[in-house]
C-alpha cells in the first residue's frame, strides 16, 4: 500500500504554481542541496553516496542549461551557459579526484548565483519567461503541466 508523501505532495504543489524565477531558484536549491551531501558523502568516504549525488547535481545543471534561450537571452544566457558548463566540468573533475575542495568551490558558485537570483526575482519573472526555451508539456493524472526553467 502507497501512503501519500506529504513532502512530494508539498514540491509538487510548490512547483504548479511557481513562476519560471521561482523554478530555477528551486532547481538551484536541488543542485545545493545536492553539493552539501556529496561534500559530506566524500568527508565520510561513502563513494557511492558521493557518486549520486554529483550525477543528480550534474542532471539539475543540465537541466538548468538546457532551458537557456540563446537566442533571446541574449549575453546573460551565454554567460549562464558558460557557467553550467563550467560547474559540470569541474564536478566531473571533483568526482574523478574525489576532492572536497572542488565541491566547495562549485557550492559556493552555485550559492552566488542563486542569491543572485533571489535579489533579481520580482522584476526577472517576466524577463525570464521570455528568456528561456519552452518545455515540452508533461501529462500527469490527465492533467497537462507547462513551465520552464
Amino acid at each position: 500500500m502507497n501512503t501519500p508523501n506529504p513532502d512530494h505532495a508539498y514540491r509538487e504543489a510548490s512547483v504548479r504554481s511557481a513562476d519560471a524565477v521561482e523554478l530555477v531558484i528551486m532547481l538551484y536549491d536541488i543542485a545545493i542541496a545536492d553539493l552539501r551531501r556529496a561534500i559530506e558523502a566524500a568527508t565520510n568516504g561513502d563513494i557511492e553516496r558521493r557518486t549520486h549525488e554529483i550525477r543528480h547535481a550534474m542532471l539539475v545543471l543540465e537541466q538548468l542549461q538546457g532551458t537557456l534561450n540563446m537566442e533571446q537571452g541574449g549575453e546573460t544566457a551565454r554567460s549562464l551557459d558558460r557557467l553550467y558548463s563550467y560547474i559540470r566540468g569541474k564536478l566531473l573533475e571533483a568526482q574523478i579526484k574525489s576532492a572536497v575542495p572542488i565541491l566547495e568551490e562549485q557550492l559556493g558558485y552555485m550559492l552566488s548565483v542563486r542569491d543572485a537570483w533571489k535579489q533579481v526575482q520580482p522584476r526577472a519573472s517576466v524577463e525570464m519567461e521570455e528568456s528561456l526555451a519552452p518545455l515540452p508539456s508533461a501529462s500527469n493524472e490527465g492533467t497537462a503541466s507547462h513551465w520552464s526553467a
